[in-house]
């Protein structure tokens, strides 16, 4: 459904150009999910922008890469020939509910502006697509909550209007950045099984960000691990979690807490902390911080490296030996 290639994003900070997305490369599957996780800094959000090609301008810019919809090269269209995909065959959830929607408009109003796409359908026909809309996505009495405003509905509610808006053209490849932030660990449940039972019924590809590890266990198929912009490691989700080959990936894993964690005893952290823009060296983006680097991790880029069927690491020493 998707493949991703050599994905580079970079953004100008006082009249320096930073790359902040450096080479990412990745595929999903029609009905799969891929979940991108990382610490916060990662590149996981820009790696979404990019896809959209929603990167601010003119103070970011794609540098390179290509992204492959469907046999369909997307970078390459022009931004109006874009405009009919975006939201029709690839529609993004984005991070903050609270902020997405327009606090000035009803529900309606934006939720019908999704839908104007809709070749020949008329007012009234779209707010009865909106209204099947909203009770596709779980919100009781539809048709008084389209004359709601943003501040009238809960964060849970609003999640799901958001949700709404982007399956509203039947999209192939939805991508949810953070769809559960800021909301109970009850409707993050909801919100997650809500996404899963969309995609079923809607045969779509899902990608997935978030810092949860414990969603993407219950949700991906596989798993892609961001660090400093860049993909370290890329797996299927049980072989991951139960097996994480690259430091970084191992670090984050063995720093969730369990319900059998001894009493008293520290939580695993991962030494240091993420370098700022233009701090990276020339080697390994982790090199900083991981325990295993040697030399040549601090002036050769490890390549992503196959090591087992749908399996790859970035790391001239991986945990279980090297590539």
């Amino acid at each position: 459904m998707l493949q991703v290639k050599n994905l580079a994003t970079s953004f100008e900070i006082e009249g320096r150009w930073f790359q902040v997305l450096k080479g990412v490369s990745f595929e999903v599957a029609q009905g799969q999910t891929l979940g991108i996780i990382g610490e916060s800094g990662s590149g996981k959000s820009v790696t979404s922008l990019s896809l959209m090609r929603l990167i601010p301008k003119p103070w970011g810019r794609i540098d390179s890469g290509e992204v492959w919809l469907e046999g369909r090269e997307l970078l390459s269209l022009s931004p109006q020939a874009f405009r009919l995909v975006r939201g029709r065959e690839m529609a993004m959830v984005f991070q903050d509910p609270m902020t997405s929607l327009n606090p000035v408009l009803t529900i309606g109003a934006q939720l019908q502006e999704s839908l104007a796409w809709k070749a020949g359908a008329n007012g009234d026909q779209r707010r009865t697509l909106a209204e099947n809309l909203l009770r596709e996505v779980g919100i009781t009495d539809p048709a008084q909550r389209l004359e709601s405003y943003p501040h009238e509905l809960s964060g849970g509610m609003k999640q799901r209007v958001m949700i709404a808006m982007a399956i509203a053209a039947e999209p192939k490849l939805l991508i949810a950045d953070e769809p559960t932030t800021a909301l109970d660990v009850t409707i993050q449940a909801q919100i997650l099984a809500l996404l899963k039972e969309l995609q079923q019924k809607h045969k779509m590809a899902l990608i997935l960000i978030t810092h949860d590890l414990g969603v993407v266990s219950q949700t991906c198929n596989q798993v892609a691990v961001m660090y400093g912009g860049t993909l370290v490691e890329k797996a299927p989700t049980r072989t991951l979690f139960a097996n994480p080959r690259h430091p970084y990936s191992f670090g984050l894993i063995k720093s969730i807490q369990s319900l059998t964690w001894p009493q008293g005893n520290r939580l695993y952290t991962i030494p240091g902390q993420v370098p700022g823009l233009g701090q990276f060296g020339s080697g390994c983006v982790f090199v900083g911080r991981c325990d295993r680097a040697q030399e040549r991790c601090k002036t050769q880029v490890p390549p992503m490296t196959q090591t087992a069927p749908e399996r790859e690491v970035a790391c001239f020493y991986p945990l279980g030996g090297q590539t």
